[in-house]
């Protein structure tokens, strides 16, 4: 499977700093799933922090937000890897 099929397999998209800059000027929510130790280094303004210390956590943590289906929601993190995962649950 190539990188594109594989991305296209997935229930979100990853996209870049112009994309993201474009969807947040449009009103997209941006939860941001760093810790709070992280989130308090720097964080996008408009950004909501998902305290999620412990993975188990992540779900009910998202249901409290009140996720729109028909919202565009920006997921944000160090690396990738924590934005997928709530990517994946919220989805």
């Amino acid at each position: 499977m190539t990188y594109d099929e594989e991305e296209s397999a997935l229930p979100y998209s990853t996209i870049g700093t112009d994309d993201a800059r474009r969807m947040i000027e449009a009103g997209a929510r941006i939860i941001d799933v760093r810790r709070p130790d992280e989130w308090n280094r720097g964080h996008i303004a408009e950004a909501e922090l998902s305290d999620h210390r412990q993975y188990l956590r992540l779900g009910k943590a998202l249901k409290d937000l009140n996720l729109s289906p028909d919202e565009d929601t920006i997921f944000v993190c160090a690396s990738g890897q924590r934005s997928a995962m709530a990517c994946e649950i919220a989805c």
